[in-house]
C-alpha cells in the first residue's frame, strides 16, 4: 500500500490537495543580469526544464541571430555557456534552446537550418560553436503559425543523434497558441507525431479565447480534452504567465491553478506541466513555490 500512495503523490494532483508537479519549464534569457545565470536557476529548485530564449532569424539564406538580452554579446563571442548548461544537466535539468524561423524557402533550406542547429548547438561539429561545447537537449519552435517546410525542418533534425551531457534523445517542442474552435490540425509540423512536447499558450491568444480559464472550468475542460485527443505530441504543457502585468488576459492566480485547473489537467494522459513566463518574473511572484507549496 505504501509504494501506492507514493505513485499517486508524484504523478497525480488529487482535488482535495495538489501535490508538487512532476515537471515545471521556463523561459530565461530576455531579462538581463537581474533575472540571474542558468546556475541560479537551477539553484532554485523550481525547474525541470530551462528554455533559453532565443535564436531568430533563421532560413532563406538568412544570418541567424543569438539574443540573450544584456546577458553576453555574441559578437564578441562572449557567450560561452557550456559549464552552467553542464552544470544544470548534470543535475536532471533539461537545456533547450528556443529559435524562430525567419522563413524556409525550400527542403533544402529546412536542410541546410537543421544541419546548422545541429552543428552549432546539438551534437554535431562545428569550428564556431555560440554557446561552446555543451550539446543542448532540445529546440523549442517559437513559430506562432506554421510554414512551408517547417514539417521537413522537424523531419531532418529528429534524424540527428544528440548524446546531450544529459544522456537523453534530442527532444523537439513547439510554442502554440490556442488552437481555434472547430480545427482539425496544428499543422504538418506538429501534426507529423515528431514533435515531443507542445506548449500550449493560454493567454493573450490572437485567435481564439477557448484555452483561456475564465471562470468556467467545464469549457476549459472540454478544451483542453479535445486537444489532449488529437494532438500526438508526447506531453502537451500549459504556458502560463507569471503575473497579471505579463499577460493582457488569462492569468490564472495560484490558488485557482492548485484547486481547479490542476486537478483537471493532471488527469489527461499527456498533460506535461506547467511553462512559465518568465524567470525574472517567477522571481518577483514567486508564482510556482505558490504552485508547489
Amino acid at each position: 500500500m505504501k509504494s501506492i500512495i507514493i505513485t499517486i503523490m508524484i504523478f497525480f494532483v488529487s482535488a482535495a490537495a495538489p501535490k508538487k508537479l512532476d515537471s515545471v519549464g521556463v523561459y530565461w534569457g530576455q531579462d538581463g543580469p537581474e533575472e540571474g545565470t542558468l546556475v541560479s536557476a537551477r539553484a532554485t529548485d523550481r525547474y525541470s526544464i530551462l528554455v533559453m530564449v532565443y535564436l531568430t532569424n533563421l532560413g532563406s539564406g538568412r544570418t541567424p541571430i543569438l539574443n540573450f538580452t544584456g546577458h553576453c554579446n555574441p559578437t564578441n563571442n562572449n557567450c560561452n555557456m557550456s559549464e552552467d548548461i553542464r552544470f544544470c544537466q548534470e543535475r536532471g535539468i533539461k537545456v533547450m534552446l528556443a529559435v524562430e524561423i525567419y522563413s524556409l524557402s525550400s527542403r533544402d533550406d529546412a536542410k541546410n537550418v537543421s544541419r546548422y542547429l545541429q552543428n552549432n548547438f546539438l551534437g554535431g561539429r562545428s569550428a564556431y560553436r555560440p554557446l561552446g561545447d555543451a550539446v543542448l537537449d532540445g529546440i523549442l519552435f517559437m513559430n506562432q503559425q506554421d510554414l512551408l517546410y517547417y514539417d521537413d525542418l522537424v523531419i531532418f533534425l529528429s534524424n540527428y543523434n544528440n548524446n546531450s551531457s544529459s544522456g537523453g534523445k534530442l527532444s523537439l517542442a513547439a510554442a502554440h497558441p490556442c488552437p481555434p474552435p472547430g480545427s482539425t490540425s496544428m499543422g504538418p509540423a506538429v501534426d507529423s507525431g515528431l514533435i515531443d512536447l507542445v506548449f500550449i499558450e493560454s493567454y493573450s491568444t490572437t485567435n481564439s479565447r477557448q484555452c483561456d480559464y475564465n471562470g468556467n472550468i467545464s469549457e476549459f475542460k472540454n478544451s483542453w480534452e479535445t486537444m489532449n485527443a488529437r494532438i500526438p505530441a508526447r506531453k502537451i504543457y500549459l504556458v502560463l504567465p507569471a503575473s497579471p502585468q505579463v499577460a493582457q488576459s488569462g492569468f490564472i492566480p495560484a490558488d485557482v491553478l492548485k484547486s481547479e485547473i490542476l486537478p483537471v489537467l493532471t488527469k489527461l494522459p499527456r498533460f506535461g506541466g506547467v511553462m512559465i513566463q518568465s524567470k525574472l518574473g517567477d522571481d518577483k511572484t514567486r508564482y510556482t513555490d505558490q504552485i508547489n507549496s
